[in-house]
């Protein structure tokens, strides 16, 4: 006689179980899983991740493995990671491609040779090490080091460093201090954002009102053509707050913007630009002077005329009415290119502008340091610039070389570093 076994069936409802015989066709019962679609398991595990990835109070870093050196190089952080080595959210980048181990004080990784043989055989590690502190002193921590990835993607390592403590309260208070300054520098940045929105969008409405009811007001052609150039106006700094704060987005994470790289011809551009930008009586304005024999300049095109754009409508706004406007294209010392717009505005300097756009390092209300001169558009110049390795530079003009006189004006640069200037 053929012997059956019997299996357990669960009642989902009452959670009791029973005894039951399985079927003549069949000599086992089994349960068929629950079929979720891939990509949407995927998608959840993805959003899970990022949230845990930002929200968490553990600093977590994200490493690329190199399998032929069997090195792990810092791809992301959160921003625990950020606080744990007294970094700010903008210094981010400086950390990107860089050897995690370096983070770590001298000896400091106590099992490097057990991480070495773990990362050989593409398998988790746990052991402890000391980070160094902003200051230099040594942060005790218990280190997990996991794999993930592979199967046609590049495999990666998640790792988690917890610090080891032993004031927990004063851990508390410095986390509770850091929430209510954040929450503060929310507050502060709304009311930068809205300021510096609805003063140009007021403009904008109050103006056209004017122009569309003639009964309010009767306007001559003059009158009316100079209502429409200062709408114009109000219209393009409202467009550069919007860029700026699209740009600042940019700079956090600047990994995940790629650029599109072409070959520039720096003087054909600016003055395509300057043409298109500047009417017809602002034009014999500008003064081109650019040193002969400069080469192309590898750059993303769109992102090249935006920043041309946002110099070029500052030093406008700026300047004295009839006043030059000078352009200058010329080579630095170390061997890249710079663009210069130089107007006999106010000066500006680069705090001003870093201060344009609130971050969460912002520490005063948005009326209590005034700007001598408006910003729109430079941040955004700024952090488009920072993401072709190069930098701005703004300040007064140089004094003259005749005379040694200070020249009584401003000048911004944009400088393309040594590696993105194709003309040498």
């Amino acid at each position: 006689m053929r012997r059956r076994t019997a299996v357990c069936a669960c009642h989902f409802g009452t959670g009791k179980g029973r005894r039951v015989a399985p079927s003549p066709q069949d000599d086992s019962i089994r349960f068929k899983p629950l079929e979720i679609p891939k990509a949407e398991v995927r998608a959840a595990g993805i959003g899970l991740f990022d949230a845990i990835f930002e929200e968490s109070l553990a600093p977590i870093f994200l490493l690329d493995l190199d399998l032929g050196t069997h090195t792990l190089t810092i791809g992301d952080c959160n921003s625990a990671a950020l606080r744990i080595l007294g970094l700010r959210r903008q210094d981010k980048r400086k950390l990107m491609g860089r050897n995690v181990l370096t983070l770590f004080t001298r000896d400091g990784l106590a099992d490097a040779q057990g991480l070495r043989r773990a990362l050989i055989r593409h398998q988790a590690f746990t052991g402890e090490g000391q980070l160094q502190g902003p200051d230099g002193s040594p942060i005790a921590c218990r280190l997990v080091f996991r794999p993930f990835g592979g199967r046609g993607t590049p495999l990666r390592y998640v790792a988690i460093m917890h610090p080891l403590s032993t004031n927990l309260e004063a851990q508390i208070e410095a986390l509770t201090a850091e929430l209510l300054a954040a929450r503060t520098a929310r507050e502060r940045m709304l009311a930068r954002l809205s300021h510096d929105l609805r003063t140009p969008l007021n403009g904008i409405l109050g103006l056209s009102e004017i122009l569309q009811n003639p009964a309010l007001v009767q306007l001559d052609e003059k009158t009316r053509t100079a209502y429409a150039r200062d709408i114009h106006s109000a219209g393009r700094e409202l467009l550069f707050r919007i860029e700026d704060m699209l740009a600042a987005a940019v700079a956090d994470d600047p990994q995940r913007y790629a650029l599109k790289e072409t070959k520039i011809h720096l003087e054909a551009l600016v003055r395509r630009v300057a043409k298109r930008f500047f009417d017809a009586k602002d034009v014999g304005r500008i003064v081109f002077a650019v040193e002969a024999g400069i080469g192309p300049v590898l750059a993303d095109e769109e992102l090249v005329e935006k920043m041309t754009e946002a110099l070029f409508d500052n030093a406008l706004r700026a300047a004295p009415p009839d006043t030059p406007i000078r352009c200058r294209i010329g080579r630095t010392a170390e061997g890249g290119v710079y663009l210069a717009i130089e107007d006999r505005g106010v000066p500006l300097e680069l705090a001003e502008v870093e201060r344009a756009i609130a971050a969460l390092e912002e520490e005063s209300d948005v009326y209590s340091a005034p700007s001598r001169r408006l910003t729109a558009g430079l941040p955004m110049a700024k952090a488009y610039i920072e993401l072709h390795g190069g930098r701005m530079e703004l300040g007064p003009l140089a004094p003259s070389p005749r005379d040694g006189k200070p020249a009584g004006g401003h000048v911004t640069r944009l400088i393309f570093p040594p590696n993105r200037y194709r003309g040498r």
